[in-house]
């Protein structure tokens, strides 16, 4: 290849750098990537570093199929970038934990919402039939029916809740013992979600409470990593700019196992440039 092929490479470095930059929201998630995991101390090569915390996005907490889809290729990209460079690292504990917080909160959501539709159906009983004592008997009765199935299903999901925080701290412990990511929030985040596991309310609260809990569990998350809910919510087509963008670097690094001719130099450059953005650039919303 020599030294054209030097130039292509560089071309499509070139590209990919240029169409982050037309979204604004992806252009900035990578730019994040690299400020949580500069200075970290871990001997990976820095954009294993990048693909990981960039991993951890692909999770996000919209919850339509069509976004997921999307998302679920950044996901395959990061990972290819890291298996490309070392086999042994699991950079998709990051997206996982992200998951298994996501979940907690969808269950602590369902038992608000449960317990919202049980007190509004008494409501509605009791202003149909105020003063009826027969129907009030019949009321005690559905109630208690209804507290118990209620009960029943709220115990599975307060566990579902408890288990799903208890691996999201396992997956945390794990890429922190990588030292993948330079941010104090992160590396006490498991800490926290246990503190978080044993402060659920009790399955008699009210549903404020358990919506409490739920934004509680999403917002330590944003938190941990630093960025803001809106930060990563991001549309199709912006999803769709980071892949493809991410799909470049890895191309590149298919590249550098296939291609001959290319000095050294020149990869140890292209390589140094993989998941970087210039800091002193600046993208308009507009």
């Amino acid at each position: 290849m020599g030294r054209e092929g030097t130039v292509l490479l560089e071309v499509i470095d070139q590209y990919a750098r240029t169409y982050i930059s037309e979204k604004p929201k992806a252009y900035r998630l990578v730019q994040w990537a690299g400020q949580i995991t500069q200075d970290s101390t871990s001997d990976y090569v820095h954009f294993i570093k990048k693909a990981a915390a960039l991993d951890s996005t692909s999770a996000n907490f919209q919850s339509t199929t069509d976004l997921d889809k999307t998302r679920d290729k950044v996901s395959v990209n990061t990972r290819a970038i890291a298996k490309a460079r070392i086999k042994d690292i699991d950079i998709s504990k990051a997206k996982d934990s992200a998951i298994e917080i996501s979940t907690a909160k969808v269950n602590a959501i369902a038992i608000a919402v449960a317990a919202t539709e049980v007190r509004d159906r008494d409501n509605a009983f009791a202003e149909t039939y105020s003063g009826n004592s027969f129907m009030c008997i019949i009321r005690d009765i559905n109630k208690a029916k209804d507290a118990a199935l209620v009960r029943g299903k709220n115990v599975f999901i307060t566990r579902a809740i408890s288990d799903s925080i208890d691996r999201a701290s396992d997956d945390i412990n794990y890429l922190n013992k990588l030292k993948l990511l330079n941010i104090k929030a992160f590396k006490e985040l498991p800490e926290q979600l246990q503190d978080l596991n044993h402060k659920a309310p009790e399955l008699s609260a009210p549903a404020e409470e358990w919506f409490s809990y739920a934004e509680e569990i999403e917002s330590i998350w944003f938190n941990a990593l630093g960025l803001t809910k809106e930060e990563l919510s991001l549309s199709r087509t912006e999803w769709s700019h980071l892949v493809n963008y991410l799909y470049a670097n890895e191309l590149l690094l298919s590249c550098q196992k296939s291609s001959i001719g290319i000095s050294r130099k020149a990869w140890e450059a292209l390589e140094a440039r993989l998941l970087t953005i210039d800091e002193v650039e600046e993208v308009s919303d507009d």
